[in-house]
């Protein structure tokens, strides 16, 4: 096939009218003789077409193309060994296999799994959460076990107590407290009584004489008796309580006694503990509580007790001092701070 080829390509430069180089195109030739050549190269080397490459050689800055009936190109190999189709960019059929080559031999092959696949993007962001549903109706009471209450069983014997713990460091002082006001004053004592004028002395006869000189001074009197003690006053009231010390730590808890035996199990109880907060805020200006103790309380509503509480700083952060919270009433929570700049605060109480 090859000697045939050449020999086409040497008829071509031997013919008498060369035209301007262009393509490999059979058109240009006399059919008749094209298909002559072809048939008589196929009947004398048929065994060496079957056994043998099909090579083409391509004339001098030649490329090679396949094109279709109406000369659309399929099929390009250019002369610097690139490979064109064409018809792949307008092609609108789809695939679901990537197609790479042998970077060694350039053969064609199925892409490795994972090639082409891209990096993980990022999560996404969490979207929003859906409103809360609405409270499913409360569940039929259960019904009564059989077995009665069991008795309960007998107390195990008390562990031993444990070792007391170390005593706790003393807390820090804290600070020094606003001063009291200035106490009422006391009544004005009574006047004494005023002692009676002597009698007028004799006025001497004749010309007043000039003043003697100042005598010396008499030497002090000794100190007259003590005067008996007057009654004790009534004790004033008590001052405020100050705050409570920290807590020291918990000594080591003693080994637990042995467990008593088990009482019989009592019926199945059913129901529920319904907490509802309560919120009180509160702010107060440095200007007019300069390092004084403040406090902000919130209650229950009528009929509830409170079970516990928070106290929380919701501005003037790091310019307060946290006194404490505790339950000041049965329905009532409160929050101390002692005010060193700007605060707000607020107190909640739970409530059952």
């Amino acid at each position: 096939m090859s000697l045939l080829l050449g020999g086409m390509a040497l008829r071509r430069q031997r013919n008498s009218h060369p035209a301007p180089e262009k393509p490999m195109n059979h058109n240009h030739r006399p059919v008749p003789a094209l298909l002559l050549a072809l048939l008589s190269c196929a009947g004398l080397h048929a065994p060496a077409a079957l056994a043998a490459d099909v090579s083409i050689t391509l004339p001098a800055n030649g490329d090679f193309v396949i094109k279709n009936s109406v000369g659309a190109e399929r099929l390009r190999v250019q002369r610097t060994g690139e490979v064109l189709v064409p018809a792949l960019p307008a092609d609108t059929a789809t695939g679901s296999q990537l197609l790479c080559v042998d970077g060694v031999t350039g053969q064609l092959v199925h892409c490795a799994a994972g090639v082409g696949a891209g990096a993980t993007g990022a999560t996404g962001a969490t979207g929003p959460t859906g409103a809360t549903g609405t409270t499913g109706a409360t569940g039929a009471t259960g019904v009564t076990g059989t077995n009665g209450t069991g008795a309960t069983g007998a107390t195990g014997p008390t562990g031993p107590t444990g070792a007391t713990g170390a005593t706790g460091l003393t807390g820090v002082q804290g600070a020094i407290g606003v001063q009291g006001a200035t106490g009422v004053t006391g009544p004005t004592g009574a006047t004494g009584a005023t002692g009676t004028t002597g009698a007028t002395g004799a006025t001497g006869i004749g010309a007043t004489g000039s003043t003697g000189a100042t005598g010396p001074t008499g030497a002090t009197g000794a100190t007259g008796t003590a005067g008996t003690a007057g009654t004790a006053g009534s004790t004033g009231l008590q001052g405020a309580q100050g705050p409570t010390g920290n807590t020291g730590p918990t000594g080591a808890t003693g080994p637990t006694g042995a467990d008593g035996p088990q009482g019989l199990q009592g019926p199945s109880g059913a129901g529920s503990v319904t907490l509802t907060k309560m919120i009180n805020t509160g702010s107060w200006a440095f200007a007019d509580f300069t390092d004084a103790a403040v406090e902000v309380t919130a209650s229950c509503s009528a009929g509830k007790t409170v079970v516990s509480g928070g106290c929380r700083v919701t501005a003037g952060r790091g310019g307060s001092y946290f006194e404490g919270g505790y339950s000041s009433a049965p329905d009532k929570w409160t929050c101390q701070y002692t005010v060193y700049k700007d605060l707000a605060a607020e107190a909640s109480a739970m409530c059952q």
